[in-house]
Order: structure tokens, then sequence, then C-alpha cells
């Protein structure tokens, strides 16, 4: 693998890896309780979005510019990217899932709430 290849997958699996944390630390922060080990729609659409975040192709720039102003340049990419972008996102999805899985292999899950 070149250097490229090798940056991306790391970047795919540490993305990964840090989504399921924070979908970890949602579940178990009361200021969330909506959000558990048992909320599987809840967790499905939290993963969707901490996916969408970490292949997000949008970017800005804030600058200064003359006179004290500044400059708000956003970069929307073209519908090939953004398509391709897409693929990145489900591709991201799956990764996180399976690194929230890995990550819980040692956890005993709490018994549904009767």
């Amino acid at each position: 693998m070149n250097d490229n290849t090798t940056n991306l997958l790391f970047t795919a699996l540490a993305t990964s890896g840090m989504c399921s944390y924070l979908l970890q630390a949602l579940q178990r922060w009361s200021k969330t309780p909506w959000i558990t080990a048992h909320t599987t729609g809840i967790n499905v659409a939290v993963r969707m979005a901490l996916s969408f975040a970490t292949t997000l192709g949008i970017s800005f720039a804030w600058n200064a510019g003359a006179d004290h102003s500044h400059i708000l340049t956003i970069a929307i990419p073209s519908g090939t990217l953004i398509l391709k972008g897409l693929l990145h996102w489900g591709g991201q999805y799956f990764f996180t899932h399976a690194a929230g899985k890995v990550l819980s292999i040692n956890e005993t899950p709490d018994p549904p709430k009767a």
C-alpha cells in the first residue's frame, strides 16, 4: 500500500473508533437518557450522523480581509464527489458500527427494564 492508501485507511479506522467511543459515552451520559444500548433505532441514527460528520465534503474558511473585514468561503463539492462521498459515508458507517461491536465485546449489557 502506498502512503495515501495507508493514511485513508488509518483515518477511516481512527474516526470510526472515536465515533464509537462517543456513542458509548452518549449512551452512558445522564443528559441523553433516550440514547441507550437498547435503543437500536436511535443508535443507528446517531451512528449515521457521526459517520456523515467524518466524511462531510463541505468545507469552509473564515479569513481576514482588507479594512478589518472578513471573508467566508464555502466550498461545496461537485455531484460526482458527492456521490463518491455517499459511498464513503456508507463505508464509514460500516466501520463505525464494526468498531462499536469490537469495543463492546467485554461489556455485559444491562438487562432491559420491565
